[in-house]
């Protein structure tokens, strides 16, 4: 299912890049346009700041974030390595920064909620 704009905020996280906010259904997901793409973006252009060059290219983007995600990515971070079980979050595979920051956490939540389940049976 192709992802919606969640609302039109983002935050630049300085060196990283920028984070947005879309919608698959009504489930929202949090997005991310390394830095690095945003300088090849902005390549010419004269802009210096990611999140100028990431509203001025931002519909692309959601695009290219859209068709990644719908591929099983969890960010628009460009890996050469073999990358990371992107589960529970998707089928597909994750950067290193997606499974630090994403993909383990939802693990150790769904563990939590696990060992909660089992403690409240009798």
């Amino acid at each position: 299912m192709p992802l919606t704009r969640l609302n039109d905020s983002a935050f630049d996280a300085q060196l990283e890049g920028v984070y947005f906010g879309m919608w698959n259904g009504s489930t929202s997901v949090r997005c991310f346009v390394s830095h690095e793409a945003l300088t090849d973006k902005a390549q010419g252009s004269g802009q210096a700041e990611s999140l100028d060059v990431f509203h001025e290219h931002r519909s692309e983007i959601e695009n290219l974030a859209s068709a990644k995600y719908d591929a099983g990515s969890i960010c628009l971070r460009h890996f050469t390595e073999f990358g990371n079980n992107a589960w529970p979050i998707n089928n597909g595979r994750c950067c290193n920064v997606c499974n630090d920051n994403v993909v383990i956490p939802a693990r150790i939540r769904m563990q939590r909620r696990k060992e909660t389940e089992a403690k409240d049976q009798p």
